[in-house]
């Protein structure tokens, strides 16, 4: 029983690390009020889930705003961009379901096509933006060759996302902090996902250090990759044009 109540017992740490995620949720939802901040807020609640389930994360607070200024930009853009879009779809999806026509049923399902395209699209583009600098084009390019290339991790982002939407039904307050904890149970399986194009991009410094005859540090690249990106992490047959942040 003292181990059950141990703060450092491991099912302490994953409910303390869920509660700050759930508590960055209700400032996430604060920002989205913005409309220009729901994009840079959403790219930092992955920056700082991804932290966690890496166990490097230390003050969650301080990493979640340092995030929000660094990809404000490039966020807000995405975020707008996402929101525009969603309510078009939205819009359209509302009109066509009461039309009584054979045209109308069609467009119905190409617009229900569409918003199942935004979704997956939406559940990996911020999780870049977190931890890659690229151009906003190359960075969607990414986002849906990633969410078609790795479909099952996809369908179990799917899956929580589902989940979250039933709580949120069922325990209405819950809409304050499911934000978080939506973030936080994705970046489990979306860490494994970046991790592949992270190694890709380490191995490609590599190789290009060892031609010119130099020698790349493990820890300089790392911090680059997690910190303060350079690289792209676009498909390799997906055309990319790399841009600061």
């Amino acid at each position: 029983m003292g181990g059950l109540f141990n703060v450092e017992n491991p099912f302490w740490t994953f409910v303390g690390k869920l509660a700050d995620a759930m508590l960055l949720g209700a400032i996430w939802l604060l920002a989205c009020l913005t409309i220009v901040g729901a994009g840079p807020a959403t790219a930092a609640l992955y920056y700082v889930a991804f932290k966690m389930v890496r166990n490097e994360e230390s003050y969650v607070y301080k990493m979640f705003w340092k995030s929000f200024k660094e990809n404000f930009r490039q966020g807000a853009i995405i975020g707008v961009l996402n929101i525009a879009l969603a309510v078009f779809i939205g819009y359209d999806l509302w009109f066509y379901y009461g039309q009584d026509t054979q045209m109308s049923a069609y467009l119905y399902m190409f617009f229900l096509i569409m918003a199942f395209i935004w979704i997956i699209g939406s559940m990996y583009i911020f999780a870049i933006l977190s931890k890659f600098s690229n151009s906003i084009k190359a960075m969607y390019i990414s986002a849906y060759a990633m969410s078609v290339r790795h479909f099952g991790t996809t369908l179990i982002c799917l899956a929580i996302l589902a989940a979250c939407v039933v709580a949120v039904v069922f325990i209405p307050p819950l809409i304050v902090f499911i934000g978080g904890a939506y973030v936080f149970f994705t970046a489990y399986p979306l860490r494994k996902i970046m991790d592949i194009y992270t190694q890709r991009i380490l191995d490609r410094q590599a190789a290009i250090a060892e031609m010119n005859g130099e020698t790349v540090r493990d820890d300089d690249t790392e911090e680059t990759l997690t910190s303060e990106p350079e690289e792209d992490v676009s498909d390799e047959d997906a055309p990319v044009e790399e841009e600061e942040k």
